[in-house]
């Protein structure tokens, strides 16, 4: 299991190791933000950890990796970001224009999205939202992100049920993908009915 080696250092206070951590997932999505932040809250409960540098720390290390994947993508086009996002050009179009049109919103309620956050750093690359905004999404949604797992940790610790949790934010992540898969039907349908006008 994850949570005795994270174990082994994070009762040392390794801030360090944190960030780290934390930067691996911002562009690998891995390990899990959540299963860290609740092993690094049950320390900060121990009063090995403080809790301010963690979520600092967590949150920096989230950003840059975020950022660095959207810079990635951004640079090396659509090609890469296909291979992450296996679907059809004409959704993946409308995802673009999505994307493009309703950047903030988008790019908030995604990361804070379980099923959607990993996806998210790649979808603002492709629909090259505006960098100084898309790095302060990144840096806001990831201290909040941080404060609210670090602090579940901090109350529940070793208790906090992943398995529930993880039905929960799967439900509503569920939810929120139907909600953007919605949209981009919309989208690709309105641009085929231009498209049938034009031609007549």
């Amino acid at each position: 299991m994850l949570f005795p080696s994270f174990e082994s250092i994070l009762s040392q206070g390794s801030l360090i190791f944190i960030f780290i951590l934390m930067l691996s997932n911002g562009f690998f999505s891995f390990p899990s933000s959540q299963l860290l932040y609740i092993t690094v809250g049950f320390f900060v409960a121990q009063g090995k950890i403080a809790f301010l540098p963690a979520v600092i720390l967590g949150a920096l290390g989230n950003t840059i990796g975020n950022y660095a994947l959207y810079l990635v993508t951004s640079k090396y086009g659509e090609k890469t970001a296909k291979k992450f996002l296996p679907i059809k050009d004409d959704m993946f179009e409308a995802l673009k224009e999505t994307f493009k049109e309703k950047s903030l919103f988008y790019l908030a309620i995604g990361k804070m999205t379980p099923s959607l956050k990993v996806v998210i750093p790649i979808l603002a690359g492709i629909a090259k939202t505006h960098k100084q905004l898309t790095l302060l999404v990144f840096l806001v949604t990831s201290t909040i992100w941080a404060t609210v797992f670090l602090s579940l940790g901090i109350f529940f610790g070793k208790s906090f049920s992943l398995g529930v949790y993880g039905v929960i934010m799967g439900a509503i992540g569920l939810l929120v993908a139907l909600y953007f898969t919605t949209i981009l039907q919309k989208k690709i349908e309105q641009k085929g009915g231009r498209k049938n006008t034009h031609q007549k």
